[in-house]
């Protein structure tokens, strides 16, 4: 299996020719073949071996013309050194997935001696078939809890799969790469266009194999804004219902999916208007809602290191704000720094 970068190197053994041969890789002789699966949204890159002088190079490709078209090797867009190197480089997204591609490196030396290897290589596909889906296919933010999962996906090497959801075509990550295939979550007013009172809100879910490769899903849910008449109890209830279950889980995800949907309901509590820019002191706000993140990790305020506390308070409202930009683990050590 390539690597992104890696170089595919194979040595030709010219008859009766002497000089060095390239050393470094699998040697194969003239008839034999190398097979080895690569990505192909990564850059290819095979290595001819052949003895330095008064050796001429020729790479063809002749199993692409089965599956849509040959290879034209001598375009540097496709082949971004042409077909005459020892070294072929084949520019990424240059294969098509799940194909295998017929490379062949010929040598010819001043003397008419010829030589040749071949490289069979299978180019990765992400996984498909199965389903994700998302239900309910409707709700409130801040409210409503939603659940992605997937099943059914099957991939062409047989590898291990992972799963991430996230939200539209920009992918603002909901739960990042990992084993699990299903995710609850709840979506914020943000979602929402100013002005409007509900939205479709597209959502992602990509399935992942060892390579890195993944098959995408799309969904939606009809989003409606929550009825609120008083922000203050609001938030309150908000954080006594959902980050106490979010804490008897132990989910650090669903803790900061919290604390990002309060930080956009007292949005205008934590920075000033008028003038945009943040201010060093610390508010009640931004006191309360360090205070409640640390509760959930067993954890006080730093005493008597006021700088401390407006270091971590302003770091937490600051990345709650875009929770879903950042993986947990960060999320905690820039907090607790």
């Amino acid at each position: 299996t390539f690597k992104a970068e890696e170089v595919l190197r194979a040595a030709i053994q010219l008859p009766k020719q002497t000089g060095a041969l390239e050393q470094q890789g699998t040697v194969v002789t003239t008839g034999e073949a190398y097979t080895a699966l690569a990505d192909p949204d990564q850059k290819l890159i095979l290595a001819c071996g052949v003895p330095t002088a008064n050796v001429t190079v020729q790479w063809s490709e002749t199993n692409g013309g089965n599956f849509g078209g040959a290879l034209d090797l001598k375009n540097t867009n496709v082949s971004s050194l042409g077909d005459a190197q020892p070294v072929l480089v084949m520019s990424p997204r240059s294969l098509k997935p799940g194909r295998v591609y017929a490379f062949n490196c010929n040598a010819r030396d001043t003397r008419g001696v010829s030589g040749a290897t071949s490289f069979h290589v299978r180019t990765n596909a992400p996984p498909a078939g199965g389903s994700c889906i998302v239900t309910p296919s409707q709700g409130v933010a801040l409210e409503t809890e939603f659940t992605l999962s997937c099943g059914g996906q099957l991939d062409d090497q047989g590898d291990v799969l992972e799963y991430a959801f996230g939200v539209s075509s920009a992918f603002s990550v909901l739960m990042p790469r990992g084993s699990k295939n299903k995710h609850a979550f709840k979506l914020d007013t943000s979602q929402i266009p100013a002005g409007m009172p509900n939205a479709t809100v597209e959502l992602r879910s990509r399935v992942f194999d060892t390579m890195g490769v993944y098959g995408e899903f799309v969904s939606y849910v009809s989003l409606s804004r929550p009825v609120i008449t008083d922000t203050a109890t609001y938030a309150s209830n908000l954080m006594s219902s959902s980050l106490a279950d979010a804490q008897a889980k132990g989910d650090q995800n669903q803790i900061f999916s919290t604390l990002s949907n309060l930080a956009t309901l007292t949005g205008n509590a934590i920075t000033p208007s008028g003038t945009g820019r943040r201010t060093t002191s610390v508010t009640d706000v931004e006191r309360s809602l360090l205070t409640m993140y640390k509760a959930t990790q067993n954890k006080a305020l730093p005493e008597k290191d006021e700088s401390g506390v407006a270091l971590q308070a302003k770091t937490l409202t600051g990345l709650t704000k875009r929770a879903q930009e950042h993986d947990t683990a960060y999320l905690q050590d820039a907090i607790d720094m």
